[in-house]
């Protein structure tokens, strides 16, 4: 007979580890889950000196052109997805998405406002909000949208070189129009669910971590799981498990 009581006591070491880490990780005060650093530094085009970037927790710019279609980025802790050129070639559109763990489960796109709280986007009949790039000519050069769900907002303000064109249109045609979008702190998501830091922790994208540290951490879990699989998998098929006990 076989003495299994070796597997059994790692098997349990591994599920309490595994137990426990989630548990800790869960409870995590948002203080030591996410730290925003106090001394920023935002390069910003010259176009936008005006705006007081640094009243901002987080901010992102980036010149629209058509290679950014369907580009990802992250603003405030809140993952989005700008659309370019959608679907009359003059519009631009960007969504919110909800992940559960690594797995999307859900998105929506954000409403535009102008500063007088006006709606300057529209709903496409496909349920896509678009802000035609037109509408913003009707308005003062420089000022400054509001960009929200129902979950967080942000400000918006679109630049481009006066000197060398003379509306957003035109420095959008030629892809020369920037967007700067700033979320407020008191807008930053600053905590994270047990999944999301896990899944972090596992795929070597914890923020501010060094990665030789980010793996200290991720390979002994992963190689706890992948032990854990195994021998589940031993246990739930007993002609494999037999098999494998004869060799």
């Amino acid at each position: 007979m076989v003495d299994q009581s070796g597997e059994i006591k790692s098997l349990i070491i591994v599920i309490t580890f595994l137990s426990t880490f989630f548990i800790v990780a869960s409870f995590i005060p948002s203080g030591f889950q996410h730290v925003t650093p106090e001394n920023r530094e935002v390069d910003v085009p010259q176009y936008f000196e005006a705006i007081d970037v640094q009243s901002f927790g987080s901010t992102e710019y980036f010149t629209l052109n058509f290679s950014l279609d369907n580009y990802h980025f992250t603003l405030g802790g809140y993952d989005l997805m700008l659309f370019i050129g959608y679907p009359f070639g003059s519009e631009i559109r960007i969504d919110h998405f909800s992940y559960w763990w690594i797995f999307q489960y859900g998105f929506h796109s954000m409403k535009w406002y102008d500063a007088d709280g006006v709606r300057v986007s529209y709903e496409h009949p496909l349920y896509h909000e678009l802000l035609p790039i037109r509408a913003l000519d009707d308005h003062e050069y420089g000022e400054k949208y509001t960009m929200k769900c129902e979950h967080f907002q942000s400000i918006v303000v679109f630049g481009y070189n006066q000197t060398a064109y003379e509306s957003h249109v035109e420095a959008f045609q030629d892809e020369a129009l920037t967007i700067f979008l700033g979320v407020a702190f008191d807008q930053i998501q600053t905590t994270y669910n047990a999944w999301s830091l896990i899944s972090m922790i596992l795929f070597f994208q914890m923020p501010n971590v060094h990665p030789a540290i980010n793996a200290l951490i991720a390979i002994p879990i992963w190689a706890l799981m992948a032990y854990l699989i195994y021998v589940l998998i031993l246990k739930a098929i007993p002609f494999v498990g037999g098999y494998v006990w004869m060799i």
